[in-house]
C-alpha cells in the first residue's frame, strides 16, 4: 500500500477525480491530514488518512459502514465529506475521506487564545451553541459522533463546523490501547462511554456540554490533577465527580445557560435533554438572548449544502 505523501495523487468516486497532495496540515487522533487539489477544478480539499492498524475485523466493517454514512450528512454547521475510500476501490491507497476545506482554524484555537477572563458576551455564546446543536442534530440522525473535542469543531467564517464524525470505531478502539498518543477525547467522554455502554446519542450530548462549559468558563467542569493515571482520574471524574457550576468560573453567566449545560452533562443519560430540538429551544428562550437566534436558527437548519 503506497503511502500518502506532498506530490502524489488520490482519487474520488471514479479515477477521473483526480488530487494532487499539496502539503501536510498536520497529525489528528487516527489519521494524517492534507490538504489536496482537485486536478480538474483547482478547488483544495483536505484529505484524512485513516489509521486502521489496530482495529478488529468486526471494528473495521462497522467503520466501513459508518465512513458511507458519514457521506450523506449534508449541513452548514457540519464539515462536508465527499467522498469516503474504504481502501477497497484504490487497493494502493489507504482509507481516507475527502472533505471540505476549512482554514479558519479550531474552536480549540480559539479558546486558547481569550485570557482567563475574557469571556464570551452573551450573543456570540448563543450563537456558537445554536450552530453547534444544529450539527449535532444532522449528525446524530445517521451515527453517533464519540469524538467530540473543540479541536473537531473547524471555524469558517464564523460558521462552526462539526469534523471527525463517522471515525467512532476508530476513537473506541484507540481507547482501549494503552499506547495511545491523543488522549484529550477521554476529558469529554460520558460516563456511559466509560462503562462501554451502547453507542447512543446521548453521549454525544454530555461530550458537547462539556465543550458548551468550556465556551461559557474558559475552563472545565472537574478538577483533574496531573501526573499518575491519567485515563483513571478522568474517569473517576466523569463518573463520580460533582461538576462545578458554571457560574463559579463566570459569575456574568446567564443563569438559565448555566443551567442548560449542567443538565447536558448530568450523570446520568435520562436526565440530560432527549435531542438537539430541546437544547435548540432552550437556547431561543434565553433571557437576553439575540433577538434574532430564532431566525438564525431557522434559517442555518434548513440552509442544506448539496455535494
Amino acid at each position: 500500500m503506497a503511502d500518502v505523501i506532498t506530490g502524489s495523487l488520490v482519487y474520488g468516486k471514479t479515477e477521473q477525480d483526480v488530487y494532487e497532495v499539496i502539503r501536510f496540515i498536520g497529525g489528528g487522533s487516527f489519521g494524517r491530514v492534507y490538504e489536496v487539489r482537485d486536478k480538474n477544478r483547482g478547488k483544495s480539499f483536505a484529505l484524512k488518512t485513516i489509521e486502521t492498524a489496530y482495529l478488529e475485523r468486526r471494528d473495521h466493517r462497522a467503520l466501513k459502514n459508518e465512513g458511507k454514512l458519514a457521506t450523506d450528512i449534508h449541513h452548514p454547521n457540519v464539515i462536508d465529506i465527499f467522498y469516503f475510500h474504504d481502501g477497497e476501490q484504490y487497493p494502493n491507497l489507504p482509507p481516507y475521506m475527502l472533505m471540505e476545506y476549512v482554514a479558519g482554524g479550531t474552536l480549540h484555537r480559539q479558546l486558547e487564545s481569550r485570557s482567563s477572563r475574557n469571556f464570551f458576551s452573551l450573543d456570540e455564546m448563543v450563537n456558537v451553541f445554536v450552530q453547534l446543536a444544529l450539527g449535532m442534530q444532522a449528525i446524530n440522525e445517521r451515527l453517533v459522533h464519540r469524538d467530540i473535542k473543540p479541536d473537531n469543531i473547524l471555524i469558517d467564517n464564523g460558521v462552526y463546523k462539526i469534523s471527525d464524525f463517522g471515525l467512532s470505531k476508530v476513537v473506541g478502539a484507540a481507547t482501549r490501547t494503552e499506547t495511545f498518543k491523543n488522549i484529550a477525547h477521554i476529558m469529554y467522554r460520558s460516563p456511559e462511554g466509560w462503562r462501554s455502554e451502547d453507542n447512543l446519542p446521548h453521549m454525544d450530548m454530555y461530550s458537547m456540554g462539556i465543550v458548551f462549559f468550556q465556551v461559557a468558563t474558559l475552563g472545565f467542569p472537574y478538577r483533574v490533577e496531573s501526573g499518575g493515571d491519567v485515563f483513571d482520574k478522568w474517569r473517576n471524574a466523569h463518573l463520580f465527580q460533582q461538576p462545578i457550576d458554571p457560574n463559579q468560573l463566570n459569575p456574568g453567566l446567564d443563569i438559565e445557560l448555566s443551567q442548560l449545560i449542567m443538565k447536558m452533562i448530568s450523570k446520568r443519560p435520562t436526565e440530560r435533554y432527549q435531542n438537539w430540538d430541546e437544547v435548540i429551544q432552550r437556547l431561543q428562550h434565553v433571557e437576553n438572548a439575540p433577538a434574532d437566534i430564532a431566525g438564525i436558527a431557522s434559517l442555518l437548519k434548513n440552509d442544506l449544502m448539496p455535494i
